[in-house]
C-alpha cells in the first residue's frame, strides 16, 4: 500500500506536466505545425527527457520533503514543514495548470521569462478575452493547482517516515542521469541550426516544465525568442464599419481582381524561352500597367505571405510561429473594408486552415477552399464538363485551379460589378506535375526518373525541375487569360484592376537549396508585382521602387480614390489616376520562420539577413551582387551594423506591441512603417 501511494503521488505531478496533451486536440495541432524535426532521430531522446524531467522534479521535491519533514521530531515542526512544502507544491502546480491553459489559449506554454514579469500571467491575451465561464476557469485553476499539491504531499507525508532519504536519492540519481544522458546526446550531435529549431520547439511545444525551464537547461538558452520592450507611437484602432462611415464622397467603384500565384518568381514572370513567353497574358499585363521589378514577398512561405497580403500587415508577431490562434489584435482584411463599403466579395484559395483562421471573413459573400469542399458545394458553380472530375480527392494537378476560375466565372456573371475577387493559384507548387489538361508541355522536358524532395534533391536535375515550374507557370497564366477574357466579355463589368504577385519565390540549387520556406535568398522572397487597369489613359510603368506585400493593400484603397486604413502597415505605391507614388528610401522587412529563424532588411543596395537561431548572419549588395555570391558581414562591419540597428528595432517594435502586457492592442493599431 505504501509503494502504491508513493507511486500515485508520481503519478499524479507526471499527469499534470504530460497527460492534458492527451486531451487538448490543439497539442497534436501545434505539436506537428511547430516541429519539422520528426525524422531527426534526435527526437527520441528528447521525449525521453521530456518523461524524466518531471519524473526528477517530484524525486527531487520528495527527497526534501524527506530531510525536512520526516526528521523533524516535535509535531509544531512537521505542521510547519508540511505547510511549507504545500505552499511551494501549490505554487508550482498553479503555475502548471496556467501554463496548460496558456496553450490551450494561446498555443505556446508559459516560460520561466513570463515570470520574471508576472504581468503576463494577468497579460491580455489570456486574460481580456475571457468570458464569466472561463473566469471560473481560472478560479478552478487555482483550486485544482491546490488540490493536486494537497493530494500530492498528503500521499507523501503518510508514508514519508518509512521511505529513508536514501530510497528518494537513489530514485533522483537514476532520473537525473538519464536526463543528463540525453542533454549530453543532443548537445553533441545538434548543429547549430538544429539546435536553435530543438530549442524552439520544445522551449514553448513540449511540456509545461520543458519550457518553464527544461529547454534552457538541456539544450542551452534560446536567444531568438528574446526582444527588447521599445516605447511605441500607437495609433488608435477603429473598425471597419467606422473606416466605411467616414467615406463621405463618391469614388468610382472599379473591379479589382487580386491573383496570388503559387512560387511566382520575379525573373521568371516576364521571362522567355527559346523567343516564348512563360506567362503572355502576365507579361502584357505588366508592359499595359505598372510593373514592379524590386517587390518583395512578406516571407518565403505561402501562410505568412497571403495573410500579409491581405491584411497589409507583417507576419512577424511572436518570435515562434505563428499558428494565427489568437487574433487579439485589430486588422481588417482589404476585402472586408471594400465590402463594408458595398462590394461583393469573394476569395477563392485551396489552403491550410490555419490561414483560413485569417482569410476568411464574415464580410465575404464568398469564401471558397475547394480543397476542403464537397462536391455538392463545388457542382453549384461548375459547368457539366467538369462534373466528371467532380471527385476532389483525386484531382490531378491543375484541376482544382481550373475549377476556381470557372466558380470566379459563373460568381460574376450572377452580378458582374462591382467587385473584389481574390484567388490563389496552386499549380505552380512543387513538386510541378505538369497538368493533366496539357497534352504537350510548352517547353520541352525530359522524363523525371526519380522522386525528387522538398527539402533536396540533386543538382543534375534543378534544370529539369525549372522547366517543368515553367510549364506549370504557362497554364497558370492560361487560366488567367481564361478569366480575363470572361470579365472583358461581360457587358457591364466596368473597369477591372488586375493585380498579380508571388505567394514567395521558389530555389533551384541557388546556394545549394531548393523550393523555398528556408533561407531568405532572393530567389524565395522576390517577386513581381503586376498592377494593370487596362486603361488606354494609363502610362504603362517599370519602376525599380522597393516594394512589399504589406504595400498592396494600401495600394488598392489609393486606386479606388479612398483614405488610408491606420491598420495597414504597408503604403500605397499608385495614386487614383494609376501615377506613382515614390515611397521614399524606407527599407523593407522579411520574416521566415519555417525551416530556419531568419529576419532580413532591404535598405537599397543593401540586404541584410540575420540568423535568429545561429551565426549564419549575411550581408549583400544587391546593386553589384545580385545573385548574393559575396558575403559582406564581415568586411562591412560598420553597414552591418546601421543594418543590423534598424532591423533589430523593427522585430523589437513588432514584438513589442504583440507581446507586451503593457499594451490593450484592441485599442491601437500595430506600428506603422
Amino acid at each position: 500500500m505504501k509503494s502504491f501511494n508513493l507511486k500515485l503521488a508520481v503519478l499524479i505531478w507526471l499527469g499534470i506536466n504530460l497527460a492534458p496533451g492527451v486531451l487538448l486536440s490543439r497539442y497534436a495541432e501545434e505539436f506537428w505545425y511547430q516541429n519539422p524535426f520528426y525524422s531527426q532521430w534526435q527526437m527520441i531522446p528528447l521525449l525521453v527527457s521530456a518523461v524524466f524531467l518531471p519524473l526528477a522534479e517530484v524525486q527531487l521535491f520528495s527527497l526534501v520533503f524527506s530531510l525536512v519533514y520526516g526528521r523533524a521530531r516535535r509535531r509544531i515542526f512537521r505542521y510547519l514543514a508540511f505547510a511549507g512544502m504545500l505552499a511551494f507544491a501549490t505554487v508550482y502546480s498553479v503555475i502548471m495548470v496556467w501554463s496548460w491553459m496558456a496553450f490551450s489559449k494561446t498555443g505556446i506554454f508559459l516560460t520561466l521569462q513570463d515570470l520574471a514579469h508576472a504581468q503576463r500571467l494577468a497579460d491580455i491575451r489570456l486574460i481580456s478575452e475571457f468570458g464569466p465561464a472561463e473566469t471560473k476557469l481560472i478560479i478552478l485553476s487555482f483550486l485544482l493547482g491546490f488540490a493536486v499539491a494537497l493530494g500530492g504531499v498528503t500521499l507523501l507525508a503518510t508514508k514519508m517516515r518509512g521511505c529513508s532519504r536514501n530510497f528518494w536519492l537513489s530514485h533522483l540519481f537514476a532520473s537525473s542521469l538519464i536526463v543528463c544522458a540525453c542533454a549530453l546526446v543532443l548537445r553533441a550531435t545538434l548543429n547549430s541550426d538544429l539546435r536553435g529549431g530543438f530549442q524552439r520547439f520544445a522551449g514553448g511545444f513540449l511540456s509545461p516544465s520543458y519550457s518553464f525551464y527544461g529547454a534552457e537547461l538541456i539544450l542551452g538558452r534560446n536567444r531568438s525568442l528574446d526582444y527588447q520592450e521599445t516605447q511605441l507611437n500607437l495609433q488608435a484602432a477603429y473598425s471597419v464599419s467606422e473606416y466605411a462611415h467616414q467615406i463621405t464622397k463618391q469614388f468610382t467603384k472599379k473591379n479589382i481582381v487580386l491573383i496570388v500565384v503559387e512560387a511566382l518568381r520575379e525573373d521568371s514572370a516576364l521571362a522567355s524561352i527559346d523567343g516564348r513567353p512563360i506567362m503572355p497574358t502576365v507579361s502584357g499585363l505588366a508592359r499595359n500597367g505598372v510593373y514592379f521589378r524590386n517587390a518583395y514577398a512578406a516571407a518565403p512561405d505561402t501562410e505568412y505571405s497571403i495573410t500579409s497580403i491581405v491584411t497589409g500587415q507583417y507576419p512577424l508577431r511572436i518570435p515562434y510561429r505563428d499558428s494565427h490562434s489568437s487574433l487579439n489584435y485589430p486588422f481588417a482584411r482589404i476585402y472586408d473594408l471594400l465590402g463594408a463599403l458595398g462590394y461583393r466579395t469573394a476569395y477563392l484559395t485551396h489552403e491550410w486552415f490555419l490561414t483560413s483562421r485569417v482569410t476568411k471573413s464574415p464580410w465575404l459573400n464568398l469564401y471558397f477552399d475547394i480543397a476542403h469542399s464537397n462536391a455538392a458545394e463545388v457542382q453549384q458553380y461548375l459547368s457539366e464538363e467538369s462534373h466528371k472530375h467532380i471527385n476532389l480527392s483525386q484531382f490531378p494537378s491543375g484541376t482544382m485551379d481550373k475549377l476556381q476560375i470557372e466558380i470566379a466565372q459563373t460568381w460574376i456573371k450572377q452580378n458582374p460589378k462591382p467587385f473584389f475577387l481574390g484567388m490563389y493559384l496552386e499549380t505552380s507548387h512543387f513538386p510541378y506535375n505538369p497538368p493533366a489538361q496539357v497534352a504537350v508541355p510548352p517547353f520541352e522536358v525530359d522524363t523525371l526518373t526519380e522522386e525528387p524532395g522538398f527539402f533536396w534533391y540533386r543538382p543534375e536535375i534543378a534544370a529539369l525541375m525549372k522547366r517543368r515550374y515553367h510549364n506549370d507557370l504557362n497554364y497558370v497564366d492560361g487560366l488567367i487569360t481564361a478569366l480575363k477574357r470572361a470579365i472583358d466579355a461581360e457587358p457591364d463589368a466596368g473597369e477591372t484592376i488586375f493585380i498579380i504577385t508571388g505567394d514567395h519565390g521558389d530555389l533551384f540549387q541557388e546556394h545549394g537549396a531548393v523550393t523555398h520556406g528556408g533561407r531568405l535568398h532572393e530567389g524565395a522572397i522576390r517577386v513581381p508585382l503586376v498592377i494593370s487597369d487596362g486603361s488606354p489613359s494609363t502610362q504603362p510603368q517599370t519602376l525599380n521602387a522597393i516594394v512589399q506585400h504589406v504595400d498592396i493593400a494600401p495600394t488598392i484603397l489609393s486606386l479606388l480614390g479612398l483614405p488610408a486604413y491606420g491598420g495597414f502597415q504597408g503604403r500605397a505605391l499608385l495614386g487614383s489616376a494609376g501615377e506613382a507614388i515614390d515611397p521614399g528610401t524606407r527599407p523593407i522587412y522579411v520574416t521566415g520562420q519555417v525551416q530556419v529563424y531568419e529576419d532580413a532588411i532591404v535598405d537599397w543596395p543593401w540586404k541584410l539577413v540575420l540568423d535568429r537561431r545561429g551565426t549564419k548572419h549575411r550581408l549583400f549588395n544587391l546593386g553589384v551582387d545580385p545573385g548574393e555570391e559575396h558575403d559582406l558581414y564581415a568586411s562591412r562591419a560598420e553597414t552591418s551594423r546601421e543594418l543590423e540597428d534598424k532591423l533589430n528595432h523593427f522585430r523589437n517594435s513588432q514584438l513589442t506591441y504583440y507581446m507586451s502586457p503593457q499594451i490593450d492592442r484592441k485599442k491601437y493599431f500595430p506600428p506603422q512603417w
